[in-house]
């Protein structure tokens, strides 16, 4: 399903809301994760096997109380609880938590 320029889904906003209170992360920055990470598919898989809208790792499913990275609910609060443990390592560094987000801790670690 393609997306129009401009055009953000409001599908998952409720479940986006619960993360923001339980996680205290501005809504907009989950859903930006969103959108950069899977384009609002909830069954978008990527080349190293990130699973879901916010491609989660196969790795982190048990950590982040993942059973299923395609159901919505599960990968948005598992997504927006790893993001907010990658805020809490880099200092709330908003461009390292990101850039962890995407290639991982250790690339982050090591190139910063």
């Amino acid at each position: 399903m393609a997306m129009k320029a401009g055009f953000v889904s409001k599908t998952y906003d409720a479940i986006i809301q619960k993360a923001q209170v339980k996680y205290g992360i501005e809504f907009s920055l989950i859903k930006a994760v969103i959108q950069a990470e899977s384009g609002f598919n909830p069954r978008a898989v990527s080349k190293k096997g990130a699973k879901g809208l916010m491609q989660i790792m196969p790795d982190n499913y048990k950590a982040l109380s993942v059973l299923d990275p395609f159901d919505p609910s599960q990968n948005i609060m598992g997504g927006t609880r790893y993001l907010k443990q990658l805020l809490s390592r880099y200092d709330a560094k908003l461009p390292l938590a990101l850039a962890a987000y995407n290639a991982g801790p250790t690339a982050v670690d090591l190139y910063r």
